[in-house]
């Protein structure tokens, strides 16, 4: 079994090299194993990873096979370029290429058991091919934006998020050539997590005056039924 750590690029077996238990096991689609993926989480007390496929799209560029709005489910590795200027080009530890020029799949993540993995290439390290700390981040914070634009009650959150990326890449391009990624990445998830916090906050504001609302113009309504009511006269 290769060395599975975060970052990590490795292959999914194919379907025949797994035990059929597993399979049955870990909800993960046949067509996607023998793919190429990289590792976004794995404790090395566990027996299973969370990892992102990655594809080449058949040798295609995203920009000519999807719509603008989907350009941030697939992010490309380096030298693949980024289908536009509001995406980061991701890049692999030392600059190294992987055999084929592709993009990392966000539109969902998968659980498999750490089994279920084998080196992307046998003849290199198992952590030879390996993304940076910064790229893996951007990875993970794709991922969110994309599950809040997958589902129809985020729409909303999403478009808010996305101009973020925006701001994160314009940060960098001013850094200075020696400061750390990690100081900017920090403090990219804090503006990222302020955000969620505000847009979190407006939506239970707004909730609340909504119910407000609603009970004021109830109790209204039960006063006025109550004041039309027939009285009866009572008798001694």
């Amino acid at each position: 079994m290769p060395a599975v750590g975060q970052g990590v690029i490795l292959f999914l077996k194919e379907v025949q090299e797994i035990d059929s238990r597993l399979l049955s096991s870990y909800n993960i689609e046949v067509g996607a194993l023998h793919h190429p993926v990289v590792v976004l989480h794995s404790a090395e007390t566990a027996d299973d990873a969370v990892v992102c496929l990655l594809t080449t799209l058949n040798g295609a560029n995203v920009e000519d096979r999807f719509h603008p709005s989907l350009y941030g489910w697939y992010l490309a590795i380096y030298p693949k370029p980024a289908p536009s200027q509001d995406y980061r080009q991701l890049r692999l530890v030392g600059d190294v290429r992987l055999r084929k020029q592709g993009y990392v799949s966000t539109r969902q993540s998968h659980r498999v058991h750490k089994s279920m993995l084998k080196p992307y290439d046998r003849s290199k390290p198992s952590h030879y091919y390996r993304l940076t700390a910064s790229s893996l981040e951007y990875v993970a914070i794709q991922l969110q934006i994309v599950a809040l634009q997958k589902s129809h009650t985020n729409q909303r959150q999403a478009r808010d998020l996305t101009p973020l990326l925006t701001q994160q890449r314009q940060l960098r391009l001013f850094q200075e050539p020696n400061a750390p990624d990690a100081v900017l990445e920090r403090s990219f998830v804090i503006d990222l997590a302020r955000t969620a916090v505000w847009t979190s906050g407006i939506a239970f504001a707004a909730t609340w005056w909504a119910a407000k609302k609603s009970f004021a113009g109830f109790w209204w309504l039960g006063k006025k039924i109550y004041a039309n009511l027939p009285r009866t006269e009572d008798h001694p």
